[in-house]
């Protein structure tokens, strides 16, 4: 596995710290799939990081899709969120915290198939203490443009898990059709090393 020092600190005892990230799984899509699983997630990492480039087969209505992430295959009612997005330059956005995006959570704005051609969306996913007894939390950023259209769109979201057990999997699964070749989705842990 690939080792990347991330950052360093000093703690209160003046021991220097590395926090670390490292490569665990990866996900290339070659054919049309809807949901991409990290099973059997190891416990040694403190947080995990996933990093996602999609783009689904959807081609009517809005121009983006949306990915749904679960952990260790709870129910929407385990969920708490907050879904923040807008479309276009200078405009605002609104917030869900009822519906269909709300009750799980929602990490990115998918491109589909009326974006132009070869454009896919980029979205980040940090999901800390993973592995802690206290209830679990996430927060995902998702971005998307419209190449010479000139469109674009952004999306936040915070979750709230109930449960306090670790997270050893992980669904990404696209709600209204699914993802396309060359879609890859990584998984890194973090963790501090003195």
């Amino acid at each position: 596995r690939n080792k990347y020092y991330f950052l360093f600190i000093r703690n209160s005892k003046g021991v220097t710290m590395a926090i670390t990230y490292e490569f665990i799984a990866k996900a290339n899509i070659t054919s049309n799939t809807t949901t991409v699983s990290f099973t059997s997630l190891s416990t040694s990492y403190t947080h995990f990081y996933l990093w996602a480039s999609a783009r689904t087969t959807k081609n009517a209505g809005v121009a983006w899709d949306n990915i749904y992430t679960n952990f260790n295959n709870q129910t929407t009612n385990d969920i708490t969120t907050i879904f923040y997005g807008g479309t276009g330059p200078g405009e605002g956005g609104q917030t869900y915290t009822s519906g269909d995006l709300a009750g799980i959570m929602t990490i990115s704005a998918v491109t589909s198939a009326i974006i132009t051609s070869n454009i896919f969306s980029n979205s980040l996913v940090f999901i800390p203490n993973f592995q802690g007894t206290q209830p679990k939390t996430a927060l995902g950023i998702s971005a998307m443009e419209n190449g010479a259209a000139g469109d674009s769109a952004y999306f936040l979201n915070a979750a709230g898990y109930t449960t306090t057990t670790a997270i050893t999997s992980i669904d990404i699964t696209a709600v209204g059709s699914p993802y396309i070749q060359y879609t890859n989705f990584y998984l890194y842990g973090l963790k501090t090393t003195t």
